[in-house]
C-alpha cells in the first residue's frame, strides 16, 4: 500500500475508529485501524502471587519540582540551629500493572518521539524476526501537570538543643532593595536553648528594643502580718482640722401607713389608792335651832338619830363630830344634798362647805322656803385644797330676825380625792 500520512488532529478532537495506522512499508504492507486496536481483548487476570520478601524498588518521585519562591529575609545570625526532622518512612511500592501489548511500529517519523518505557522482556523467541526500520523520533511532549504533593511525614521527636555557636562577624549590608519581597511564612518557634555564658560588658549602648507585651496582672497571696513595732513614746503632731462638711437636712420622709396591728398592751401600772368617803342622814327627825345673821352654823344632823358614817377609803368619816377627817393631802371634790323642814315661811337659807374651819365660797347654795312645814331641798358642790388632819363640814344660816328650827330628813356630805 502506498504511504499514508496521518493528519494532525484539532486540539480536543478525539481519534476516530476509521483513522488508519500503517504497520509496515514495502512488500507485505498491512494496515491497522484504531477500531482494530480497541477490539483487542486482554486475557483474564492471573492469580495474585505470593507476597515478596524483597522490598521493591522505590517508585518514581512526584511531579517536577516547582519554581523556587523568592528568598525570605535573612534571619538573625546568632539564632539557634533548628533540629532536623526525622526522615519519613519510605512509601509502599505500587503494584506492577499488567504488561500491555506490543505496539505496532509506526512509520518513520521525521521527529524524534519520546522514548517509551521499557517493556517487560518477553520469552526468548526461537525465530529471528525481521529487523524493522528505525522510526523517526517524535517531538518532545509537553511536560505533564505536577502531581499532588505527598503528605508531610510525621515530625520526629525534638533532639537536644546544641550549644550555640560563636556569632560570626556581621556581613556588609547589601544595597537597599527597591522591591519589597513577600513575607516568608513564619517558622515554628524552636525550644529555648540554654543560656549562654555572659559576654564581657559592652562599652556601647545598644538600641532600645521594642516594648514587650505587658504580662498578666496576678495578685499574689497576702504575706503574713509583720510583728507590731514597740509603742512610740513620742506623740506625733496633731493633724489639721478637716473642713466641716455642709449641713444638709434631708426631706422629711413620707408618713407610713397606719398600722392595722394593735401593739402589745403595756404593763399594768400600780393601782391607785382611792380616797373618798362621807356622812349621811336617813329619815332624820331631830330639829336643830339656827340663829339668824351672816355667820354660818355647823349642822349637827349627822350625829343624832338617822345620822351615820358612809362608805370610805383614805378618809375618816366622823358623824359623831359632824365632819370628815382628811388623811391624805390634796385636792378634793365635795358634794352635798339636804332635804329639810322649817317652821317659818318666806325665809332665805344659805349653805357652805367649811374646810379646816374656813368657808369655801365656791361651794355655796341657796333655798327660800315657802309655807311653814313644807319640805325644801338644796344641793351644791365644789373643789377644795386640804391638808392631812383637816376636817370638812357643812354649815348654814338664814335671814329671819329670830332663830329658826331646821329638821333634816335626808342629807349626805361626800369628799372625793382628785389629785395632789
Amino acid at each position: 500500500m502506498a504511504s499514508i500520512k496521518i493528519s494532525a488532529l484539532t486540539d480536543g478532537a478525539p481519534a476516530q475508529g476509521t483513522d488508519i495506522v500503517p504497520v509496515q512499508r514495502g512488500a507485505g504492507n498491512r494496515k491497522l485501524t484504531l477500531q482494530d486496536i480497541a477490539d483487542l481483548q486482554l486475557g483474564p487476570t492471573g492469580p495474585t502471587g505470593a507476597a515478596s520478601a524483597v522490598t521493591g524498588p522505590t517508585g518514581p518521585a512526584g511531579g517536577p519540582t516547582g519554581a523556587l519562591g523568592p528568598t525570605g529575609p535573612t534571619g538573625p545570625a546568632d539564632g539557634p540551629t533548628g533540629v532536623s526532622g526525622a526522615i519519613g518512612p519510605t512509601g509502599v511500592s505500587g503494584v506492577a500493572g499488567p504488561t500491555g501489548p506490543t505496539g505496532v511500529s509506526g512509520a518513520a517519523s521525521t521527529v524524534t518521539g519520546p522514548t517509551g518505557p521499557t517493556g517487560v522482556s518477553g520469552a526468548a523467541s526461537t525465530v529471528t524476526g525481521p529487523t524493522g526500520p528505525t522510526g523517526v523520533s517524535g517531538p518532545t511532549g509537553v511536560s505533564g501537570v505536577a502531581g499532588p504533593t505527598g503528605p508531610t511525614g510525621v515530625s520526629g521527636a525534638a533532639g537536644p538543643t546544641g550549644v550555640s555557636g560563636v556569632a560570626g562577624p556581621t556581613g556588609v549590608s547589601g544595597a537597599a532593595s527597591t522591591v519589597t519581597g513577600p513575607t516568608g511564612v513564619s517558622g515554628t518557634v524552636g525550644p529555648t536553648g540554654p543560656t549562654g555564658v555572659s559576654g564581657a560588658a559592652s562599652t556601647i549602648t545598644g538600641p532600645d528594643g521594642p516594648t514587650g507585651v505587658s504580662g498578666a496582672s496576678v495578685t499574689g497571696p497576702t504575706g503574713p502580718t509583720g510583728v507590731s513595732g514597740a509603742a512610740s513614746t513620742v506623740t506625733g503632731p496633731t493633724g489639721p482640722t478637716g473642713v466641716s462638711g455642709a449641713s444638709i437636712t434631708g426631706p422629711t420622709g413620707v408618713s407610713g401607713a397606719a398600722s392595722s396591728v394593735t401593739g402589745p398592751t403595756g404593763p399594768t401600772g400600780p393601782a391607785a389608792t382611792p380616797s373618798y368617803g362621807g356622812v349621811y342622814v336617813y329619815d332624820g327627825a331631830v330639829a336643830q335651832s339656827i340663829s339668824n345673821g351672816t355667820t354660818p352654823i355647823q349642822m349637827t344632823c349627822w350625829s343624832v338619830t338617822g345620822g351615820s358614817d358612809g362608805r370610805a377609803s383614805g378618809v375618816t368619816p366622823q358623824a359623831a363630830s359632824s365632819n370628815i377627817k382628811i388623811t391624805r393631802a390634796g385636792k378634793y371634790q365635795v358634794i352635798y344634798n339636804v332635804s329639810f323642814l322649817n317652821n317659818s315661811s318666806g325665809s332665805l337659807w344659805e349653805f357652805y362647805i367649811f374646810s379646816a374651819g374656813t368657808q369655801d365660797q365656791n361651794t355655796g347654795a341657796q333655798c327660800k322656803t315657802g309655807t311653814a312645814g313644807e319640805i325644801n331641798h338644796v344641793g351644791g358642790f365644789g373643789f377644795i385644797d386640804v391638808a392631812i388632819d383637816d376636817t370638812v363640814d357643812l354649815r348654814c344660816y338664814h335671814d329671819v330676825g329670830s332663830p329658826k328650827t331646821i329638821t333634816v330628813g335626808h342629807a349626805n356630805l361626800n369628799v372625793v380625792y382628785v389629785g395632789p
